[in-house]
């Protein structure tokens, strides 16, 4: 009798399908959760492309004043890299995120040692994103639009 009535209780425990279907479920908001973080991390690395530059800009107009001698600015496409010069004791250069390319910097651009520069459109573009600054008049101020 005894061993009837060990028969008759049911083991409590989840089945190998329903650990299954946790599984699958875990795995895939894990995978949404991923594919949106890396999502950020490049519009991230776009918009922080175009604040490095306005900021290397800005400065780079600013030592041209104060220095009063010419500022090269040089965009090098295969590289991607954006580089600053002020004679040998002013350089700074840096990289455009991977995807990322700059327009309207076509051979150099220099910025005069009373801060004026030639007006033109610079775009930065990835894809279907798009950042566009503005090089206003002569005084080179920078506008995104």
């Amino acid at each position: 009798m005894a061993m009837s009535s060990s028969r008759n209780k049911k083991l409590k425990g989840f089945t190998l399908i329903e650990t299954v279907v946790t599984l699958a479920v875990t795995v895939m908001l894990v995978g949404f959760s991923t594919v949106k973080v890396n999502d950020l991390e490049q519009q991230v690395a776009r918009d922080q492309s175009v604040i490095m530059f306005k900021r290397n800009f800005n400065e780079a107009m600013k030592r041209a004043i104060l220095t009063k001698r010419m500022v090269r600015i040089d965009y090098f496409p295969k590289s991607r890299v954006v580089k600053f010069q002020c004679g040998r004791d002013y350089k700074h250069q840096y990289k455009l995120p991977k995807g990322v390319k700059m327009y309207g910097i076509e051979g150099c651009v220099y910025i005069r040692p009373d801060g004026t520069v030639s007006p033109r459109i610079i775009d930065f573009v990835s894809g279907d994103w798009r950042k566009t600054l503005r090089v206003q008049m002569l005084w080179g101020q920078l506008i995104e639009t």
